[in-house]
């Protein structure tokens, strides 16, 4: 976890593909409640989306500097990307989701 330039909180996963952009997205409509507010924007280099539920706005994202990344727009989507992020914590290495990390191998 970490604060954005926007001030609010953002969770990171460095090693994750473009393709864990879709999973958390497919996870947040069906099981979490949210709606997708903009079909994905897919430039070279970045995956945009923008969801809500209620009140809360967030943006799921990734990019070639940062990897994938949950921001929150406002002070009442951060306590939401944290309960996201120990959502996401507790499942990433489940093998359902391997294929979509970047491993590295250890000499």
């Amino acid at each position: 976890m970490s604060r954005a330039a926007n001030g609010h909180e953002c969770y990171q996963l460095p090693d994750a593909k473009p393709s864990f952009v879709r999973v958390v997205l497919d996870i947040l409509t069906t099981d979490c409640g949210f709606t997708l507010l903009r079909e994905l924007g897919i430039g070279l280099d970045e995956i945009v989306a923008e969801v809500q539920r209620g009140d809360v706005r967030l943006y799921v994202a990734w990019d070639n500097w940062m990897g994938f990344d949950i921001l929150s727009r406002s002070d009442i989507g951060d306590p939401v990307v944290r309960e996201l992020a120990s959502y996401f914590d507790a499942r990433k290495d489940d093998p359902r989701y391997d294929r979509h990390f970047e491993h590295t191998n250890a000499a």
